[in-house]
């Protein structure tokens, strides 16, 4: 006897077997669909550096139109052991490897070594600290610095040629200062607008827009895109107290006026003062911590009695008066007031 199948059993294994297929299928949108990109380390980029050269801290790197790196490091960061070929005894290196590079270097594409330059020169003065480099879509080099005196930015073209210098090293004036800046950190181009904007918040509290090619001032603003207030400070360091046991309960005053902090009370002992200067000095933004705090029990030993700490605490000393100004002539001076 035969049993035939029914039609609606062969229709509907044919449907099951399709949906399997469908399911196991990726569809067409999901095969083109984006994916990340995968990122790999290339340990053999960059190539190795000509004469013995080594590289201190890498601090900024940027990428310009020809994808060449560009990258900038600090020089006084190599261990005297990595650098003997540039310790003399005499006339006479104590080694031959290694030397310290100079501090911006450019690498192609291929990790091969094609520029380098850097450090002081004639008609600018060179960052304390170097922090960040840009180049522009113009082909400028931008250096800046978050050293205590480093308070310019410099414009370099892609040899190393000066070009320009913004501030004078070592003065600064607060958030809305706008001859100078304060340990800016980091320089970004916007080429449809003709401008760069500076990260000027290390030392002070503020972005700050030039003009791309004359460094003239545009704009600046601080937090929540208000005008920068260095009043904050005294919080700041009202703050730091509020954190200490032994200066939390006290009722101190806390004064700010353009970076100097004026402290007033009365606290316990030598290293209670001596400690509240140091904490002050600790916030950005502070230049100088006038200390006139009084100690209560000064009939009692203390255990610091014989280093009474000094009125002042300077954090980023200027330049003397009878010292030689800086040489700026080639420097622009920002004197647009606020918008």
């Amino acid at each position: 006897m035969k049993f035939r199948t029914p039609a609606y059993v062969g229709l509907t294994l044919f449907a099951f077997a399709g949906a399997l297929y469908v399911a196991r299928t990726p569809s067409v949108a999901a095969q083109s669909k984006a994916t990340a990109p995968i990122f790999e380390v290339d340990p053999y980029w960059p190539k190795p550096l000509p004469n013995h050269w080594v590289q201190g801290s890498t601090i900024g790197l940027s990428v310009d139109a020809q994808d060449h790196v560009w990258v900038i490091h600090r020089p006084q960061t190599v261990e005297d052991n990595f650098k003997a070929a540039d310790l003399k005894v005499g006339d006479l290196p104590i080694g031959v490897c290694c030397a310290v590079a100079p501090p911006v270097l450019e690498f192609d594409p291929a990790g091969n070594l094609v520029g380098h330059w850097g450090g002081p020169g004639e008609g600018y003065e060179w960052p304390e600290s170097n922090h960040g480099i840009t180049v522009d879509s113009k082909g400028s080099v931008w250096i800046g610095g978050n050293g205590n005196t480093d308070t310019q930015i410099l414009k370099f073209d892609k040899k190393g040629k000066f070009l320009l210098q913004l501030g004078h090293q070592g003065k600064h004036n607060g958030s809305n200062d706008l001859e100078n800046f304060w340990r800016p950190a980091k320089i970004v181009e916007d080429p449809t607008a003709n401008e760069v904007y500076i990260a000027d918040g290390y030392g002070n509290r503020r972005i700050i827009v030039l003009d791309r090619d004359t460094g003239k001032y545009k704009r600046h603003w601080g937090a929540y895109g208000k005008k920068p207030d260095d009043a904050k400070i005294s919080s700041e360091v009202q703050d730091k107290f509020s954190q200490d046991s032994g200066l939390g309960a006290k009722q101190l005053s806390v004064k700010a006026d353009g970076g100097v902090v004026t402290l007033s009370g009365t606290v316990d002992n030598d290293a209670q003062r001596e400690a509240a200067g140091k904490q002050a000095a600790s916030i950005a933004g502070v230049k100088t911590v006038i200390n006139n705090l009084e100690v209560s029990n000064v009939g009692k030993p203390s255990a610091i009695a014989e280093m009474a700490p000094p009125a002042a605490t300077p954090v980023a000393s200027a330049p003397a008066d009878n010292a030689p100004a800086p040489s700026t002539s080639k420097a622009m001076k920002l004197t647009t007031p606020i918008e």
